[in-house]
């Protein structure tokens, strides 16, 4: 277990230059692996040998049909959410590491883009962009090579991201007026809409994250706690200005944790670290200056190595390792 270390002064500790100029989108990291999925380009998806995170290793790398959007892992695999018509869930076999491959598509009914994804054992989740059919899907994922429908439910708006607690499913929309979207999960096979907060301003929440009965909500510039303790009325418990827009977050998920690591376009703080310790006052707590882009649209904790990866718009670092000194 690397030391705590001191996340009010953090460093750029690493990055990769990924083949070809296509931004890194979305990232996670489990064990020893960080998985980071590009706009695109070849390849789009890449394994990463975290083992010492001050000297990352390009390991497994697969070019998936589409545009990944967004990615989840669980066990021996990958849950990609796609732009691609015919595949919206791409499911990578990652029980070696430097020889993933496609396992098993999700064709989604429609042809609506893929925008966020969630899984919990082998149940997915997947939120999609606005269209006649259904934007929250569940998909039972049990047999990787023939997932199966379970249940959907129209959420209106388009969907960016998702995570699921309990017996419910939270969604950053693009609804005006329902910027989190609260869906009962109850009965998989018949999701129903249980509850929405309305933040302020009309911008699109984009990422979303979630500790305890705390959701943490990103929508334009500011980073929003929520209370969800009673899912059908969250309601909000304070926020925090990110300086440019928020694009990602990460926690550990396992316990309660002090600092929120997040992904943004601020021109000088593109990696930022915040407080929240007082969940009713988010605060400001360190960041870093990617100095060969302004824009981080992934990033991703592992509380075993006490790293932040970053997935970045740099042509020539498109993974990145952040650290406490």
């Amino acid at each position: 277990v690397f030391g705590l270390g001191n996340w009010a002064s953090p460093i750029e500790e690493a990055s990769i230059n990924i083949p070809g100029a296509n931004n890194g989108r979305k990232i996670q990291v489990q064990g020893n692996y960080a998985y980071l999925v590009r706009l695109g380009g070849s390849p789009n998806f890449q394994v990463i040998n975290v083992t010492d995170p001050a000297n990352p290793v390009a390991d497994g790398f697969l070019t998936l049909p589409g545009i990944p959007t967004n990615i989840a892992v669980s066990g021996n695999f990958v849950y990609v959410s796609s732009t691609n018509d015919s595949q919206e869930l791409q499911i990578i076999d990652i029980s070696d590491a430097s020889v993933p491959f496609v396992a098993g598509t999700y064709n989604a009914p429609g042809l609506a883009d893929a925008n966020g994804v969630y899984v919990n054992g082998t149940i997915v989740y997947l939120v999609r962009v606005a269209s006649a059919a259904n934007e929250f899907q569940i998909v039972n994922a049990a047999t990787p090579s023939l997932p199966v429908p379970v249940g959907s439910v129209n959420l209106g708006p388009t969907g960016n991201e998702v995570i699921v607690s309990g017996n419910f499913a939270y969604v950053a929309s693009s609804a005006d007026g329902q910027e989190l979207q609260v869906i009962n999960i109850t009965t998989p096979s018949l999701p129903t809409f249980a509850g929405f907060l309305n933040l302020p301003g009309t911008a699109n929440a984009i990422t979303i994250a979630l500790t305890g009965a705390t959701v943490l909500l990103g929508q334009a510039n500011a980073l929003y706690t929520i209370d969800v303790s009673t899912p059908a009325t969250p309601f909000m418990l304070g926020s925090t200005d990110t300086f440019g827009i928020l694009n990602d977050i990460a926690l550990n998920l396992a316990n309660f944790d002090t600092y929120v690591y997040v992904a943004t376009s601020a021109d000088i703080d593109e990696f930022q670290v915040i407080n929240i310790s007082d969940v009713s006052f988010p605060v400001f707590f360190g960041s870093v200056d990617v100095a060969t882009s302004n824009n981080m649209l992934g990033v991703a904790y592992d509380d075993t190595l006490n790293r932040a990866f970053g997935a970045s718009a740099s042509d020539s670092q498109e993974f990145l390792v952040f650290a406490p000194q």
